[in-house]
């Protein structure tokens, strides 16, 4: 169960950054060197442009929801509040998780 806080997630097959320029990104990116699996899909390009885009296009949708619903009642106030809670406990674990990938990158 408590796999998900300690996940394997290797950067390329061979180890090395899968860019180190911004053309890497785009242009040439190597593909080839991501490793198989289905929560590696984040690592490429198009998934966080897919992800962009979603927030872009959800933005005003969510805009027009929040107009019908009063922003003082109860379960709003609550939900709103375990929400940010949700994310605080999920950045203290991101960035508790990949200092050390940062570290050996430039211990390199």
């Amino acid at each position: 169960m408590f796999e998900i806080w300690h996940p394997l997630l290797m950067e390329s097959t061979d180890g090395k950054p899968l860019a180190t320029e911004i053309k890497d990104l785009a242009i040439d990116f190597p593909y080839d060197r991501i490793p198989k699996s289905a929560l590696q899909f984040v690592l490429r390009p198009e998934c966080v442009v897919i992800l962009l885009g979603f927030y872009l296009v959800s933005k005003p949708i969510f805009l027009q929801i929040a107009k019908c619903v009063d922003p003082k009642a109860p379960w709003f106030v609550y939900s709103i509040a375990f929400h940010n809670f949700l994310l605080a406990v999920f950045s203290i674990v991101v960035a508790a998780k990949t200092w050390p990938i940062v570290f050996n990158h430039y211990e390199r």
